[in-house]
């Protein structure tokens, strides 16, 4: 079965890379979300965005052709605004009663 452009889905982080993270959908197909779909600002790193194991909510955008030996097509996905926060640094807290 073919997933529609437009559908909604839920989906797990599986793998990232430099150019994007590859979701494993709840219909068991595998998508891209491509890092130019990650966040509505500049992403420098994905990992400060996602991590493997991440469960995510993703919008299918298109479809991408693969090469003349490969099958199939590529699902391209983005993103869904909820979970594109950037994920916050844990800061050392400062231990005030230190004695001198």
């Amino acid at each position: 079965m073919q997933i529609e452009v437009n559908s909604i889905m839920d989906g797990e982080i599986t793998t990232i890379k430099d150019f994007g993270a590859f979701v494993k959908l709840s219909t068991g197909d595998m998508g891209l979300v491509h890092i130019s779909e990650i966040a509505d600002t500049y992403v420098k790193d994905v990992k400060e965005f996602v991590s493997v194991g991440q469960a995510v909510k993703v919008k299918a955008v298109s479809y991408t052709h693969l090469r003349a030996h490969e099958t199939g097509r590529n699902l391209v996905c983005r993103l869904l605004l909820e979970k594109k926060k950037k994920k916050k640094k844990k800061k050392k807290k400062k231990n005030k009663n230190k004695k001198k």
